[in-house]
C-alpha cells in the first residue's frame, strides 16, 4: 500500500493503481439547474445563515435569565408603575400567549358598489337613448 500523492489526498491509503484524482476532501456536486438555466432548488432553502441561527441559539439561552430580570422589576415596589405595568404585560404574553386579533363584522350600510354602479350605468343609458330620441324628432 502506498499513500496517494495528489494534493488533497495525504494520508490516505490506496493502492499502486489509484487513478481517482483528489482535488480536495470537498465532494463536489453538480448544480442542480433547470433547462433555462434556472436553480431547481434554493441555495438557502431554511433561508436562515449559521451567524443567525448561533444568534438565536444565543438569545434562547439566555431567555432564562430574561425571565427573571423582567420578575424581578415586576415585582420591585420601587420602580415605576410604568415599567412594572411593562414588565406584567409581557410576562402574561408569554405565560398565556398574546390575544388573537379579532374580525370585526362591518354590517351592509346602505346600497353596495355594485348596486351603485348598476344605477349608474342605467341612469347613462337613459340619458343617451333620450337623446337619440330627441335627435330623431328634430331631424
Amino acid at each position: 500500500m502506498s499513500t496517494c500523492g495528489v494534493r488533497g489526498g495525504r494520508g490516505r491509503n490506496h493502492n499502486e493503481n489509484c487513478t481517482t484524482e483528489h482535488v480536495s476532501d470537498v465532494e463536489i456536486i453538480e448544480p442542480q439547474r433547470g433547462y433555462r438555466g434556472r436553480w431547481l432548488t434554493s441555495g438557502n432553502p431554511g433561508g436562515l445563515t449559521h451567524e443567525h441561527r448561533d444568534l438565536l441559539k444565543l438569545f434562547r439561552d439566555k431567555c432564562p435569565d430574561a425571565a427573571h430580570v423582567l420578575y424581578d422589576i415586576m415585582m420591585d415596589p420601587k420602580a415605576p408603575y410604568t415599567v412594572r405595568a411593562f414588565c406584567a404585560a409581557n410576562w402574561i404574553d408569554r405565560a398565556i400567549g398574546k390575544p388573537r386579533p379579532q374580525s370585526v363584522e362591518v354590517e351592509q350600510q346602505g346600497r353596495s358598489l355594485e348596486d351603485m354602479l348598476r344605477e349608474i350605468w342605467a341612469s347613462k343609458h337613459a340619458e343617451q337613448t333620450q337623446e337619440r330620441g330627441e335627435s330623431t324628432q328634430a331631424g
